[in-house]
């Protein structure tokens, strides 16, 4: 395995020996293709993609996290692009897989051994690993065909960590990531942006017209949500909701006015595109992100100010003499009366009961059968329901101390710290994981992607954050 890791690390002409082999396989099998047609393209696009991943992450594992960050955005763009019809979540967990293994071998292998602290060392690992050793656990309590997604689930959630923990001791790779995530997030809220003024695209309308049901849900008050290039417009909701807070908040951060003012205009355009998703839930999450933020920082004078604008502006949104689909539908948020939240709220109450009378779940991965048998939908509308349906109390017990033992870190890290730089990001993704922990009541929140992605790497980010500023040091 040395003389294999050995290889990957030498260069010709400044460019790693495997990119040349890498080359000439394609080569290779593309002089192919006439004598067995053009389905072997697809078996070539596929094996070239697979070994570039390889060996990327081999020689720099940091840029794979890249390359992997920009996928968890752009999987389902990449998808109605090049019209797969494909699972495009499987390659997500795969190329985090294939990360995880190359850390592992470089780490075990590699001549220069760099000290460095246990991912898992601390509550949250310890904590994260109980999360997966229940899983392991209820495989016994769950049926084959069901519980393979959720496992895969828990394992990505667990790689994804650790990988990003040991790439984040790098405060260069820090600035980087966050960088990515806030540049393909304002894409995405371009993206939607278009939607709304330019109108969908033929491809989006099939899509959209090619299922009733999805119509019936994306047509509303006369009006068309859009998803931008996420998978729907819940996600597209709240992705958009849980980065336009991050920009918010680091807005109000020690950066440049260039900086700043950049975050400003990034951030309205994510809770633009937000509203028009028409996620209501994701709506909810912009005031709870912020109030937590205003309460985090409730000793200074400038948060007293600030976030009495906030409400001024918001009471005007809410009670002000404007009209219109989206605003109305943002309004409906807040009304206790609106039959849809109602309906949700008797179908919480039912799939309770079985929650009772199930005290280890029904299995992992069971949750929607469970639902559409005891209600008259296939979704429990609740990431924490949804828990409790798959793995019982136990499971939810221990997702709520994941949130909440994170939670206690954070904001120990967040008064301890020095350096306002580092408390100014860690509060900004404290602020949005908050908020994201709310929508997980409403919505099956934390494990939609790329929701799921920025959770895992931003926890990881927090936790080196506080490392760093021990060490002096800060972004």
């Amino acid at each position: 395995m040395s003389k294999i890791l050995e290889v990957s690390e030498r260069k010709l002409f400044g460019v790693p020996v495997l990119f040349f082999a890498l080359l000439i396989f394609c080569a290779m099998i593309t002089s192919l293709i006439p004598l067995f047609g053009w389905k072997l393209f697809g078996v070539v696009l596929g094996a070239v993609v697979g070994l570039s991943v390889v060996v990327i992450a081999f020689t720099s594992y940091r840029l794979a996290l890249m390359i992997f960050g920009a996928y968890g955005f752009l999987l389902f763009l990449i998808g109605d692009t090049l019209r797969l019809n494909l699972p495009m979540g499987v390659p997500f967990e795969i190329l985090i897989g294939i990360i995880f293994i190359a850390i592992l071998v470089k780490n075990k292998y590699s001549e220069i051994h760099e000290e460095d602290s246990n991912p898992f060392a601390n509550a949250y690992g310890v904590t994260l690993l109980l999360f997966l050793g229940l899983d392991l656990i209820l495989i016994v309590n769950s049926p084959l065909e069901s519980f393979i997604p959720s496992i895969r689930s828990t394992f990505s959630l667990v790689m994804g960590y650790y990988c990003f923990y040991k790439g984040f001791k790098s405060k260069q790779f820090i600035k980087n990531f966050i960088v990515l995530i806030l540049a393909l997030s304002f894409f995405g809220a371009l993206y939607g942006l278009r939607q709304e003024y330019v109108g969908l695209t033929d491809a989006e309308w099939q899509w959209l017209t090619s299922d009733p049901r999805r119509f019936q849900l994306f047509y509303i008050w006369g009006h068309v949500r859009k998803w931008s290039f996420f998978s729907d417009v819940n996600a597209c909701g709240l992705t958009m909701a849980f980065t336009g807070i991050f920009s918010i908040v680091m807005a109000f951060g020690p950066f440049k006015t260039t900086n700043r003012i950049i975050l400003v205009v990034m951030a309205i355009a994510m809770l633009l595109t937000m509203s028009y998703s028409g996620t209501r839930t994701a709506t909810a999450m912009v005031p709870l992100g912020l109030a937590f933020y205003f309460l985090l920082t409730i000793d200074k004078t400038r948060t007293l100010l600030i976030s009495a604008a906030v409400i001024l502006i918001f009471g005007a949104l809410i009670f002000g003499p404007f009209y219109g689909s989206t605003l109305n539908r943002i309004r409906s948020t807040f009304n206790s009366d609106d039959p849809s939240l109602n309906f949700r709220e008797y179908k919480r109450k039912k799939l309770q009961s079985y929650v009772l009378s199930h005290p280890i779940g029904g299995g992992l991965g069971t949750a929607n059968e469970t639902a559409g048998r005891l209600s008259t939908t296939y979704d429990p509308d609740n990431g924490y329901l949804r828990t409790a349906l798959d793995k019982g109390i136990p499971g939810l017990l221990v997702q709520l101390a994941l949130f909440f033992v994170f939670m206690i870190l954070a904001t120990n890290a967040f008064y301890d710290m020095k350096f306002e730089r580092n408390k100014a990001i860690t509060a900004a993704f404290m602020a949005s994981f908050f908020a994201i922990t709310v929508a997980q009541f409403f919505q099956d929140a934390v494990e939609q992607k790329p929701i799921n992605l920025l959770i895992f790497s931003g926890i990881a980010m927090v936790l080196r954050l506080k490392e760093l500023d021990d060490k002096g040091e800060h972004i």
